[in-house]
């Protein structure tokens, strides 16, 4: 009973700690593209306080451009200008500078917790799998649920197969497409127009198919995934109950 105790507690735990995993992920696909952005901000607004001091130092000096606007006029204006200008391209560099920092300190310290994380599927699927089994020997109610989910997520893996066939019969007709048109090209130096014509036309009812067929694919993905986890979710539910019997 104590090592059947202690089995549920770690299949909690796990559980536990794959959904926290998947947050920490989800937030990683985030953090990414953010910081790549920030990052790309942040060089411009360098750039332009850069060019700020530049022109501010180029005004201040005794250079041909300070020589210039004090024989054309103007130079006090200009230097106000440029001081201004010189301000606000601190102050977005700085803000720039602080958004980077703190997109990239929240992606480091995700990395870190995913990191403590590692090896976690394969602890989590052990600890699936000693539950299941011992579920299925204690002749429970429950254990006739596990089976009954234990086909419906072997249904939902033959259509992820179907989903996989799909696939390559897309992979087919694209490049059926691609080689079509390849020909087609070949064919437009020889200025043989009715055998373009032809070329063509079939790779744009092959590539036509293969849209079709990528359409099918998503929506089949989209509900084998979606039907998959809910399964999967109950069984972990009903795994994660206190049964006197297991």
């Amino acid at each position: 009973m104590a090592s059947n105790d202690h089995d549920l507690q770690q299949f909690r735990k796990l559980r536990a700690q794959a959904a926290q995993k998947k947050q920490l992920e989800a937030r990683r696909a985030e953090l990414l593209p953010q910081c790549r952005d920030l990052a790309a901000q942040a060089e411009a607004r360098k750039k332009e306080r850069l060019d700020a001091e530049k022109e501010l130092a180029g005004l201040e000096s005794r250079g041909p451009l300070g020589l210039l606007y004090t024989i054309a006029g103007g130079k006090a204006q200009r230097l106000e200008d440029a001081q201004k200008a010189l301000r606000t391209a601190k102050a977005d560099d700085q803000q720039a500078a602080w958004a980077l920092a703190e997109a990239q300190a929240s992606l480091a310290q995700t990395e870190r917790e995913l990191e403590s994380l590692s090896g976690l599927e394969d602890a989590f699927a052990a600890s699936r799998q000693a539950r299941r089994e011992a579920l299925r020997a204690a002749g429970l109610p429950q254990s006739q649920q596990l089976l009954t989910l234990e086909e419906s997520l072997a249904h939902e893996t033959a259509l992820a197969q179907a989903v996989s066939d799909l696939c390559a019969q897309c992979r087919i007709a694209l490049e059926a497409a691609q080689k079509n048109l390849r020909l087609a090209e070949r064919a437009e130096q020889f200025r043989d127009f009715s055998t373009i014509e032809l070329l063509q036309y079939t790779a744009a009812q092959t590539i036509q198919c293969q849209q079709t067929l990528e359409q099918g694919l998503t929506g089949l993905l989209a509900q084998a995934e979606e039907e998959r986890l809910r399964l999967e979710e109950a069984q972990d539910d009903l795994l994660a109950q206190e049964l006197p019997s297991i």
